[in-house]
């Protein structure tokens, strides 16, 4: 008698466990924010206004503006190569010139109110750190081939206190074109290469170790951080993966592998060539755009996390 209530208890317990599983997978939501958009290809930064940056690449122009009640508007249109994006707590937007080497200071207006000369080829992702400093990755150099392609291996910082100049603070053979930069909240700054599936942190005591790395051939372009975890984009395998920040454990988080537009839960939801990757500035969510010129798909995605 009470071996069979034991059983009962325990495949009780499985059930509940079962059931929980699937309650927080269902309770997170894939959605199309903007179906198409010729200005949708990169990296993304939200601001606390509900406004939506999302820049046009290493071959675009233009730095669009979404607006909370979804309007799109061209904010910038006058780079040479968009790339990285990120807001201070004013509402102003740096944005990374790929071609240029320069780091530009917009407004909320627009208006360009500070420039800087990087030294860094091809200068990506950007990231402020609590004290207001700048953080730049240098992704390298693009050609017309592989064996032309130069690419970088070191990430610089435009200090508060000092910002006349850029600063190389990490420069390791082990980065191999880094293409994104993430801070979490103990001051740790995370980047990924994007010629492989290797995942960096450097921590706030000056040391760069590797937190995990991705085999099957997956390389790792825009990363965003979220909740302990690392968000990245495969842009080849439309798939997202998350990384946890303790055990370095890295994991398909949604995404069929196949390229697709289908919105729905993480089990079904599928992308095609998903690329830029940045949670929401309520921590709720993360944006994700996807590019695939010869489709014709340049798209902003929503992923809804449970409460």
């Amino acid at each position: 008698m009470r071996k069979t209530i034991s059983k009962t208890i325990f495949f009780l317990i499985i059930n509940l466990l079962a059931i929980s599983f699937s309650l927080a997978q269902n309770c997170v939501e894939v959605s199309t924010v903007v179906a198409n958009d010729g200005r949708i290809v990169s990296d993304i930064a939200a601001d606390k206004n509900g406004n939506i940056y999302i820049s046009q690449s290493p071959f675009g122009s233009t730095v669009m503006r979404l607006t909370p009640d979804g309007e799109r508007e061209t904010f910038i249109d006058d780079l040479q190569g968009a790339g990285g994006l990120e807001v201070d707590g004013n509402g102003n937007l740096y944005v990374s010139e790929f071609h240029t080497q320069k780091i530009k200071l917009y407004n909320s207006a627009g208006e360009i109110l500070e420039e800087w000369e990087s030294g860094l080829t091809g200068p990506a992702g950007l990231a402020l750190d609590d004290e207001g400093n700048l953080y730049v990755a240098e992704y390298g150099e693009l050609g017309d081939s592989e064996e032309v392609n130069i690419f970088g291996n070191k990430i610089g910082v435009i200090k508060n206190t000092e910002r006349d100049t850029v600063q190389i603070v990490i420069r390791d053979e082990r980065l191999h074109a880094p293409v994104d930069i993430e801070f979490d909240e103990s001051g740790n700054l995370y980047t990924a290469n994007g010629r492989d599936g290797k995942i960096f942190r450097y921590s706030n005591k000056g040391e760069l170790t590797v937190l995990a790395e991705a085999q099957d051939d997956i390389h790792f372009g825009w990363i965003a951080y979220l909740d302990g975890a690392i968000y990245s984009t495969h842009f080849t395998g439309h798939t997202i993966y998350k990384t946890d920040i303790e055990s370095g454990t890295i994991s398909a988080f949604t995404g069929t592998g196949i390229p697709g537009s289908d919105d729905g839960d993480l089990n079904t939801a599928s992308f095609n060539h998903p690329n830029g990757i940045e949670s929401t500035y309520s921590g709720n969510g993360l944006y994700i755009t996807e590019t695939n010129v010869n489709a014709n798909v340049n798209r902003l995605r929503l992923i809804t996390l449970c409460d």
